[in-house]
């Protein structure tokens, strides 16, 4: 991804961050009323949503490091024979790779409900970001 695109998803990024501390700042006091407070909470999942999204296409498009040239042979004496030039060495063959260790499945019920979310996001559950814990953890039961 150019260095230019990689700006603009950054600006997003940064701008999602402030819109919702903006948010919260400002509905702080209209919270007490339970359906505002539902709606505030829907909006603010979608808004974390998209800045985990966001976040991930950075993360995937930001190049990995060059590896380190090694410095240059010195150059040899003038005075030194030629060599006959030897055949190109074989690369070492690689050990298999080890496969990744496995991590213990954690129940639903100990998930948080962000890492719920996320689940339920990766699983396309519709009404996600409206669902208290409860709910998450029926619905992805159900997948």
């Amino acid at each position: 991804m150019a260095k230019a695109q990689t700006d603009v998803l950054q600006s997003l990024v940064d701008r999602l961050r402030e819109i919702r501390k903006q948010a919260g700042d400002r509905l702080g006091h209209a919270l007490a009323d339970a359906s505002v407070r539902e709606r505030a909470t829907a909006v603010a999942d979608k808004i974390e949503d998209l800045r985990v999204e966001l976040t991930r296409s950075l993360r995937r498009a930001r190049p990995a490091a060059a590896p380190a040239r090694p410095a240059a042979a010195p150059a040899r004496p003038a005075a030194a024979p030629a060599r006959p030039a030897a055949a190109p060495a074989k690369p070492a063959a690689r050990p298999p790779a080890k496969p990744a260790p496995e991590r213990p499945a954690k129940a639903l019920g100990d998930m948080t409900v962000q890492e719920l979310r996320h689940l339920a996001a990766k699983r396309h559950i519709a009404g996600r970001s409206s669902m208290n814990k409860a709910e998450l953890v029926e619905a992805l039961g159900k997948k």
